[in-house]
């Protein structure tokens, strides 16, 4: 697959993403891709945020062909690198993944699964899909706070779970069960706060919200399927979720079993380019599973951040798939 740079592919890495056997895969990986004749140079991560900074570094250095090796988290940075560097137009560059995270929800979609794609081929005979990206903006302490997302942005229990997997993955490593686990943990401990949310063709609600998921793509939480989002068509796909009673917790789970949890009459379904959450407090959000926090910014100012943006930006990066 021509790239629109003489340079190889640029490999960015994190170390610690996923399974530690994964890290042998990689080893296996990198010799079957200099066995078929793909030229490249690994990059590893070394914090949180590194991707940002090394992607942009990458763009300036000349590379224009991207491989994240990582799970969402990784492959947000480098979205966030691709979109805010002033080294070329984000259309430019070829981004690719081999999925080695907890989640791997972008890479779902796309039928990318740990362990079992094979990325010299991809590289090879793959196809160059442009798809959407998602952005998140609110008025932080010091001007205005943005990040972008690929595969999907979420609020109230959504987050808080991501929370709770991301704290424990720290500890323990990434395994499937740590979803469960932080699902427990979140019911137990989230509070319902009331929004206001409304998009851009004037359709609103006002809710208790129990949980609020923003589909780029379709899945999120290691799998579930809460929207029924397409990354080439412009718009998010968002199911915002009221307060639960105990009788309806059971259909509930029945339509998100069913893939279809948008259907339940608790529910309801925002297709859009542009939505507007207010609330009375700072929110948590998370977005392709990284935590953004404005509670942090209200316990160091005493300010809450009550209004939030979300928009689509179509059509912004080059994704190569099977």
């Amino acid at each position: 697959m021509n790239g629109t740079s003489t340079k190889g592919w640029a490999v960015i890495k994190n170390p610690t993403s996923g399974f530690r056997f994964m890290n042998k895969s990689w080893v296996k990986t990198a010799d079957r891709m200099r066995d078929d004749g793909i030229e490249f140079e690994l990059f590893l991560t070394e914090y949180a945020g590194h991707a940002i900074e090394l992607t942009r570094k990458l763009l300036n250095d000349g590379y224009r062909r991207l491989l994240v090796v990582g799970g969402d988290g990784t492959l947000n940075e480098v979205v966030n690198g691709i979109m805010t560097s002033t080294a070329c137009e984000s259309t430019e560059v070829i981004l690719a993944l081999l999925p080695h995270g907890t989640g791997n929800d972008w890479g779902r979609y796309w039928d990318m699964r740990r362990g079992k794609t094979n990325i010299s081929r991809i590289i090879k005979e793959g196809r160059v899909v442009t798809v959407d990206v998602g952005l998140l903006v609110f008025q932080g302490a010091k001007g205005i706070y943005s990040r972008y997302f690929i595969n999907g942005l979420g609020f109230g229990l959504d987050a808080k779970v991501c929370y709770y997997t991301n704290l424990m993955k720290d500890k323990v490593g990434g395994h499937h069960w740590l979803y469960t686990v932080a699902l427990l943990l979140s019911i137990f401990t989230h509070r319902i706060r009331r929004c206001t949310i409304s998009d851009s063709k004037g359709k609103r609600v006002d809710v208790p919200l129990f949980t609020a998921a923003i589909g780029n793509a379709c899945y999120s939480g290691g799998g579930l399927k809460q929207t029924d989002g397409n990354p080439t068509d412009g718009v998010m796909f968002a199911t915002i979720t009221g307060k639960l009673t105990f009788l309806n917790i059971f259909a509930g789970l029945k339509a998100l079993f069913a893939k279809r949890l948008w259907e339940a009459p608790f529910c309801t379904p925002f297709i859009t380019e542009r939505l507007h959450v207010k609330t009375g407090r700072s929110l948590l959000f998370e977005l392709d599973g990284v935590m953004v926090d404005a509670r942090e910014i209200t316990r160091q100012t005493g300010r809450e951040i009550t209004e939030y943006d979300i928009e689509m930006k179509p059509r912004k990066i080059r994704m190569l798939v099977p």
